[in-house]
C-alpha cells in the first residue's frame, strides 16, 4: 500500500482538484492523509466531507506548524509501505502512483522512485492518455543520485515515491520553510543505494503567488540560508563529490536575498541581515568564482554599490 501525504492550508479553491486527482489514479490501493493545518477557509470541511465519501481517506485537523510539522504528523500515521507526498494545490497524472510503483519493481535494488514535475499556470484538471511509447525508467547508481536530487536540485519531495522503513526516524525540519524538502532528501539518501527516475512529467505544480515559494519576501526566506549550511554539512561526510555545488548554494541563497530584499525596498527593515549576507559574499567568492555565471559575478560587483545596485535589481 501507498501512503500520500497532503498537507492542507487555506487552499479552498484547489484542493478539490487535488483530491480529485489522486481518486482518479489508475493504482487504487492506498491511503490519502489529509493533515489539515487549522485552515481559516472551507478546506477542513471539505477535506470531512471527501473522507465520508472514500473510506481510503484520513483526516486529521490540528494546529497550524507550518507544512512540515503536518508532514511529519502524516509520516506518523502512515501504514504504506511506500511514502509520497502531494501539495494541496498540486494534481497528479492518474497514472502517476503506478508509474513510480512500476519502476521499483522493475529494479529491486532500487530504494527511490522518481518521475518528471511539469510546471502549469492553472490548476490541472483534464489529462491526456499516456503515449503508447512511454519513456523506460533508468536506474541511478549512489553516485548518480546524488548528483540527480542535490547537484540538479532535484529536491521535491512531491515527485518521488519513498520506502517507509528507509525514511525510518528521518522528519522534515520544523521552522524550515526554504528547504525542508531538500533536508529531508538529503538524509534519505544517506540510506539509499539506488534509484529510478521516470522522465515522464506526471506531476503537475501550480505556482501560485500566495503560495510559501510565491507570495511577498519576509523573515521565512532566510531558513533557507539555515537549510543550504545544513546541506553543506550533510555534503560534506555523506557526499563530498558534491562539495562545489554545495559551497555554490550557499552562496546564491545570499545573493538571492539580498536581490530581493533590494527589488521589493526593505533595506532599512532588514539591514541587519543585509550586512551579514555581504560579508559572507565578501569572504568566500573567491571558493567560489570560477563556479559563478558572468552575470553573477557582475552582480556581485554591483552590490558593493547600493545605488547602482538599486538599479541593477530593477533591470534583471
Amino acid at each position: 500500500m501507498i501512503s500520500i501525504i497532503i498537507p492542507v492550508y487555506n487552499v479552498e479553491q484547489y484542493l478539490s482538484n487535488c483530491i480529485d486527482s489522486v481518486l482518479n489514479q489508475t493504482y487504487s490501493d492506498f491511503e490519502l492523509i489529509l493533515v489539515n493545518n487549522d485552515s481559516p477557509d472551507r478546506s477542513g470541511e471539505i477535506c470531512d466531507t471527501y473522507a465520508l465519501k472514500d473510506a481510503r481517506i484520513k483526516v486529521i485537523h490540528q494546529q497550524n506548524g507550518g507544512q512540515s510539522s503536518a508532514r511529519n504528523t502524516g509520516l506518523e500515521t502512515a501504514k504504506g509501505e511506500y511514502i509520497t507526498f502531494i501539495d494541496s494545490d498540486d494534481t497528479v497524472d492518474p497514472h502517476f502512483l503506478q508509474t513510480l510503483l512500476d519502476s521499483l519493481e522493475e529494479y529491486p535494488q532500487a530504494d527511490l522512485s522518481i518521475c518528471g514535475c511539469e510546471f502549469v499556470a492553472e490548476s490541472k484538471t483534464t489529462f491526456e492518455p499516456l503515449p503508447k511509447n512511454t519513456p523506460a525508467a533508468l536506474l541511478l547508481n549512489k553516485e548518480q543520485l546524488w548528483d540527480e536530487v542535490f547537484g540538479h536540485l532535484n529536491n521535491s519531495v512531491c515527485n518521488k515515491l519513498y520506502k517507509k522503513e528507509l525514511i525510518g526516524h528521518n522528519r522534515f525540519p520544523v521552522g524550515i520553510y526554504y528547504g525542508e524538502d531538500l533536508l529531508f532528501n538529503l538524509h534519505y539518501l544517506q540510506n539509499c543505494s539506488h534509484a529510478t527516475i521516470n522522465p515522464l512529467g506526471l506531476y503537475f505544480y501550480f505556482k501560485r503567488s500566495g503560495s510559501v515559494t510565491g507570495g511577498k519576501f519576509n523573515k521565512n526566506r532566510f531558513t533557507e540560508l539555515k537549510s543550504k549550511d545544513a546541506a553543506l554539512k550533510i555534503v560534506e561526510s555523506a557526499a563530498p563529490k558534491q562539495i562545489d555545488n554545495a559551497k555554490k548554494y550557499c552562496f546564491k541563497a545570499r545573493i538571492s536575498i539580498i536581490r530581493n530584499i533590494y527589488r521589493q525596498h526593505l533595506q532599512a527593515e532588514y539591514r541587519n541581515e543585509l550586512t551579514e549576507c555581504k560579508a559572507y559574499i565578501s569572504e568566500h567568492y573567491r571558493e567560489v568564482r570560477v563556479l559563478l555565471k558572468m552575470k553573477e559575478k557582475i552582480e556581485i560587483c554591483f552590490i558593493r554599490f547600493p545605488f547602482i545596485y538599486k538599479l541593477f535589481v530593477k533591470l534583471i
